[in-house]
């Protein structure tokens, strides 16, 4: 290897660190415009910043960051950026949006501090690839809390259950999880496009139930997934 396809490698690093970063970009004005009751803005950067997440990893990989930037630690700012884009801002417009009201706000804090935990967890996530509880997707939680106008106390309940789920024994998939991998790959980008639709709905003011209930799809797969994987685990 030449100096300079060294140079280029290393340069190409950290242009997939800087990347990473403009998630923090997105939460900042997000937590802005959240704080503005510009909902639909909102909302675009939150789902910008959920695919700048959905995609460095594999750059990250692509590109092996960790040989040509030795020096800084990738996943840290990403832990960073998702504890915020995730766990934060969605907590944030929980209480904004009234998602939760009067006493069930205090379920806010329990659910950032456990998000916290589930993010400092050595086990969070494991060797082959697999996420350890429930793995802090706040920001879908909420979304469909709100979508689908859940009762303020239940909505509070909810929060609390996965407050607690964060410590459950149950492992789930990850875009590195090897098992069923392509299949979730092509699931997850439909429902990024099902997601955009939901939003674009939303922004001209028209129905988006029949979407959302629809993309109810990619989530209960999940589910299913991570039980199929155990199984398949323990009989292994």
């Amino acid at each position: 290897m030449t100096v300079n396809q060294r140079r280029f490698f290393v340069m190409r690093a950290w242009l997939v660190h800087f990347y990473t970063s403009l998630g923090l970009v997105c939460a900042l004005f997000g937590l802005i415009l959240i704080a503005s009751d510009n909902l639909k803005f909102a909302l675009i950067l939150m789902a910008l910043a959920m695919f700048i997440d959905s995609t460095d990893g594999t750059l990250a990989r692509r590109w092996k960051v960790t040989t040509y930037t030795p020096q800084f630690d990738g996943r840290k700012l990403d832990d960073i950026t998702d504890y915020i884009n995730y766990a934060f801002i969605p907590f944030y417009f929980a209480y904004r949006f009234g998602v939760v009201q009067g006493a069930g706000i205090i379920v806010l804090p329990v659910a950032a501090i456990a998000a916290g935990f589930g993010f400092c967890q050595k086990s969070a996530k494991t060797s082959d690839g697999y996420y350890t509880g429930f793995p802090n997707y706040w920001n879908f939680l909420i979304f469909y809390l709100f979508l689908f106008h859940v009762s303020p106390t239940v909505s509070a309940i909810i929060l609390l259950v996965f407050s607690v789920l964060i410590w459950a024994p149950v492992e789930f998939a990850s875009f590195s999880t090897r098992p069923l991998r392509k299949l979730t790959v092509l699931m997850a980008l439909l429902y990024g496009l099902n997601t955009s639709g939901i939003i674009y709905l939303y922004w001209v003011d028209r129905s988006y139930y029949m979407l959302a209930w629809l993309s109810l799809i990619f989530p209960l797969y999940y589910i299913f997934l991570a039980f199929y994987l155990r199984q398949k685990k323990l009989r292994a």
